[in-house]
Parts: C-alpha cells; sequence; structure tokens
C-alpha cells in the first residue's frame, strides 16, 4: 500500500520505538547495546536518566528513532517528575514499545505501573524484555503471558532483538513485497494519481464533466508513468460510453 511503502522507504518519518520500564531495570544499558557506543549514561542509581535520550538506528531497511526515557516511579522530585512525563509522551508517540522488566526481581508495584501504562493503549505494538537473564530469575513470566517476551543479557549481543524488532515492523507496516512501490517516483506517481481520482469524483457529483475528465486523465497518467499499459484516451471513451453527453 502508499502508507507501508511510504513507511519503508522513511520518506514518511522516522519510526519511534520508546523503551520503558521502572528505574534501574537497565534501559540506557540496552540504548547503549543497540547503537553499539555508549550513548546514555548508566549508573547503579536509580533515577539517574532524567531526560529521554535519542538516536538514530537502522534495523534491516528501516531508519528507527530510538528513544531512551527515564525510569517511571512515583516520586516526590520535581525534576524527576518532569522526565517521567517525559517517558509517558515518548510511549504515546512510539510505533513501537520495548518494555523491560528486571527477571532478577520479584513483579512489585512499579512493574505493575507499567503494565498499567501498556493497557492504557492495547493500539501499541509491545515487546516485554525481560533484563539481566544471566542471573538467578525472580520473575514470574506468567504475569506477562498477553505479550510477546524476550529474555535478554545486555552484556552480549542484540542481534536476536534487533531481529525480533524488524519482525514487528513488518508486520506492522509491511504488506506483500510484491506490492510494495520502491522508490520515491512511484509513490509519488501514485499520490498524484489518488488526489486527482479524489477531484474527479467531486466534479463528477457537480455534473462538471469536463473538469471531471481532465482529472481523471491526470490520475491515469500518473499511474501509466509506472505502468505504462494504458491508452487514456481509450480508457475515457469506454468511461463515457454510459454518459449521455459528450466529454
Amino acid at each position: 500500500t502508499l502508507l507501508s511503502s511510504r513507511r519503508r522507504s522513511s520518506l514518511f518519518g522516522e519510526l519511534r520505538i520508546s523503551i520503558i520500564g521502572k528505574p534501574n531495570v537497565g534501559k540506557s544499558s540496552l540504548l547503549n547495546a543497540l547503537l553499539e557506543y555508549e550513548r546514555a549514561i548508566v549508573s547503579d542509581i536509580a533515577g539517574t536518566t532524567r531526560d529521554t535520550v535519542e538516536e538514530v538506528l537502522s534495523i534491516g531497511e528501516y531508519s528507527v528513532r530510538i528513544v531512551d526515557t527515564a525510569g517511571i516511579r512515583n516520586s516526590d522530585n520535581e525534576i524527576e517528575n518532569i522526565g517521567i512525563k517525559y517517558s509517558l509522551r515518548a510511549f504515546e508517540d512510539s510505533d513501537i514499545v520495548l518494555a523491560l522488566f528486571d527477571g532478577s526481581r520479584k513483579f512489585d508495584h512499579e512493574d505493575k505501573n507499567i503494565l498499567d501504562i501498556l493497557k492504557s493503549d492495547s493500539s501499541k505494538m509491545v515487546l516485554a524484555i525481560i533484563t539481566k537473564s544471566d542471573l538467578k530469575q525472580e520473575l514470574d513470566f506468567d504475569i506477562l503471558r498477553e505479550y510477546e517476551t524476550l529474555k535478554i543479557s545486555i552484556k552480549k549481543s542484540c542481534s536476536e532483538l534487533e531481529q525480533k524488532i524488524k519482525t514487528m515492523l513488518d508486520l506492522k507496516y509491511s504488506d506483500d513485497q510484491n506490492e510494495t512501490l520502491v522508490n520515491e517516483r512511484q509513490i509519488n506517481a501514485c499520490e498524484a494519481s489518488f488526489e486527482n481520482v479524489k477531484k474527479s469524483i467531486q466534479f463528477l457529483k457537480s455534473g462538471e464533466l469536463e473538469i471531471f475528465a481532465f482529472h481523471l486523465r491526470e490520475a491515469i497518467e500518473s499511474i501509466g508513468s509506472i505502468t505504462n499499459c494504458y491508452d487514456n484516451e481509450e480508457m475515457l471513451d469506454k468511461m463515457f460510453e454510459s454518459f449521455c453527453v459528450g466529454k
């Protein structure tokens, strides 16, 4: 489709992936691992990240903007609360959400808060990531049963995670590959054809057949620039056979 073609070519804008979770679950470490360099400050002190940290990353043929967010929790710190508001905004703006849970710790009220946020918008594509999988596991994974999950150790390769993200992007934005437009010229031609079809319908309804025919011809020519299989005049003749007035 036209939308999936725009998405695939990144002409429609960068896709957004947010990393959310309670403090100290490995969000910034995950961002650094995906980027393969230290972009975000990592510390054992909860609440180190106070603002969103964004970088552009290529995953397959997709250009994505990945957003590391401040840990979400109840806090009396005014500055930290501003960061948490930015985290929630990043969640709202994202195409895909990576929700992190610490596998080495039992599920707590802060984890439940993250689940409540995920459930607040069921349209989001969510990957629940269990971090610290190299440690003894204490988290009850059954709590996350409604989401696709992936266990990772951020100290190791993120190739499996990248493949998961690519699969999710394919599911969200790609039709059959044979139906995807391959370059900007084709996409622009289809958009021009679509706009002219809409205009032609308006003039057909008002009975202005000459202007209707003009926009219809423009639409056919735009499509013909891709397919090269239409005889514009022959097609218009066939379409006007059912009208009682000439074109």
